[in-house]
């Protein structure tokens, strides 16, 4: 189950979905970390730790007109959706709403993970 919401008031702004897991991908859990070689054959380190930002949330659902159309317009008109997963709540910035043949596809840049 997944759940994305405004940041603000919208009747139509709250939805509790159930994604396609063949085809949803939450993305990895990365370190922001850098290796360079030394002089003495060995490398050195450079870790600034695991950010929630540097994740892309893509997901897939089976949606109808009404509810396609739901979200194509919650793509264009918000900058900021909460979006909720089995992870936590993270608030994201829409970037992509494609609908095919029998699947809607959504993607969000992740901006930080609002829940513990």
């Amino acid at each position: 189950m997944i759940g994305i919401a405004t940041l603000t008031f919208d009747t139509e702004g709250a939805l509790l979905l159930e994604e396609l897991p063949d085809g949803t991908d939450y993305g990895a859990v990365t370190r922001r970390v850098s290796r360079r070689a030394t002089l003495d054959g060995g490398a050195a380190f450079e870790d600034r730790g695991s950010f929630a930002a540097d994740r892309e949330f893509r997901v897939e659902l089976r949606a109808d007109a009404a509810l396609a159309d739901n979200l194509r317009r919650m793509v264009q008109t918000y900058r900021w959706l909460l979006v909720s997963t089995r992870e936590g709540v993270f608030l994201v910035a829409p970037s992509r709403a494609d609908l095919g043949p029998d699947r809607f596809r959504l993607s969000f840049l992740v901006s930080e993970k609002r829940s513990a």
